[in-house]
Order: C-alpha cells, then structure tokens, then sequence
C-alpha cells in the first residue's frame, strides 16, 4: 500500500497537482507526436506511467488506443479517471510506483512518460526504465522525455544521492529529482532496445521560471526507444 504520510512523494504530488501550473489539458508536443505514429506502427496497448491530471493519457484514447496509467498521486488517478470519464472513454488506472509497474511481463505495446522518471534517487530512476521495458512486448516502442545535466537545476537544492537534489523553491520544492548525464542516459538506453530518438531539447517558457524560480530554462532528452530482448533483469 503506497504512504500518505505528509513528508511522502505521493502526498507531496498530491498537493502539487492542485496548483495551476500543472492543470493543462493540453498534450505535450512530443507526445502527440509519438502518438501520431499510430496504431499500425507502435500498436494498440498503451501504457501512461505518472499521468499526473490525465491529459497524456486523454490524448492517447483520442486517438483510438486502449490505455492503462499509473500514478502514485490518489488525486492525480481521481482527476484522470474523471477526465476520462467526461470525454467518453475508459482506463484502467492504478496506483503504482514508476519502478514498481504491477503488470506482467511484455502486455504493453507501447509506453510512455513525460517528465516523470526524474522524480526519484538514481536505484529509482534506473529501475523505472527497466519496469517501462519489462511490461513492453518485444519490438514495442518507449517514448520518455527526461531532464538532465545539462539543465541550470542540476546541483541546486539538497544533495540526496548521486546526481540527485532535493528542491527547496518553486512548486516541487521537497521533491526529489535525479540528473542522469546525457551520455550515460544514451548507454542506457542502447542496452534496453534500438534508440530511434535521442533529441536534446531546451525549453525557455515562462512556465518553467513559474514553477521552478531559478531555472530560466529546461534542458531535457526526448527518447523513442523499440524494445528488442524478451527478458530484462535488474
């Protein structure tokens, strides 16, 4: 059973989701883009791992895909589920951790994430890329978009692990995020599957400065990787 404890991530998140800045409903471009590709080419199955307000996961089931989704956030699963339900789809949401996904081996198609897999020391960030590949069926596609060194955050907040801060500004002050370096991520990544992406991207909206006040700007990775092992061990 996930904590609720008031110093958790999942109580933390919850707070978090209540603030403006994380109320769009408007998908992200990378993932409309990935989702674009279609049902022919990344298949039917679907899985949104931390879906947050639901609008990764909305803009999936428009576009004709059967999805699961998972959050550790009970209000980010309640304000999915409700988004959902008002548009006239279904889903099956539960609540999991990223490095925890309980599903069986190889039942998705495709997965994806967006700027989740940061959030977590680096045993959590490294096992939550191995859950995303265990559940992808061989020849399935991963789609992730992910911040890394390159970002003016890194080295900012409270050092708790390697490469990894804590926050102390900004709407996800307390909340742990891990820097993986471009390089290494890449490495990674060549090991779980054939990378078909690997695109350095910087962002310099306002939104960034809203919620974390000593960035002006985002330096991320956005990834679509096939899978192409059956198994993957820790």
């Amino acid at each position: 059973m996930l904590t609720m404890r008031a110093d958790s991530p999942a109580w933390r998140w919850d707070q978090v989701l209540l603030e403006p800045e994380f109320s769009s409903l408007i998908p992200e471009d990378g993932i409309v883009g990935f989702l674009k590709s279609g049902i022919a080419e990344i298949g039917r199955r679907g899985l949104d791992i931390g879906c947050g307000n639901g609008r990764h996961t909305l803009a999936a089931l428009g576009c004709g895909f059967q999805m699961a989704a998972v959050d550790i956030s009970i209000t980010a699963l309640s304000n999915t589920g409700k988004l959902v339900r008002e548009h006239g789809h279904d889903a099956l949401l539960l609540a999991a951790s990223m490095d925890a996904l309980p599903f069986e081996d190889e039942v998705f198609d495709f997965v994806m994430s967006f700027c989740v897999l940061n959030h977590g020391e680096k045993t959590q960030f490294l096992g939550a890329l191995l859950e995303s590949f265990r559940v992808l069926r061989t020849g399935g596609m991963a789609y992730g978009f992910v911040m890394t060194q390159d970002d003016p955050r890194f080295g900012h907040g409270v050092n708790a692990g390697e490469n990894c801060y804590v926050f102390t500004e900004g709407l996800e002050a307390g909340i742990p995020h891990y820097f993986p370096e471009r390089r290494q991520l890449l490495d990674v990544l060549s090991r779980l599957g054939h990378v078909v992406k690997f695109n350095p991207v910087r962002c310099d909206a306002e939104e960034i400065r809203r919620i974390h006040p000593i960035a002006s700007y985002s330096a991320h990775v956005e990834f679509v990787v096939q899978k192409r092992r059956a198994r993957l061990s820790r």
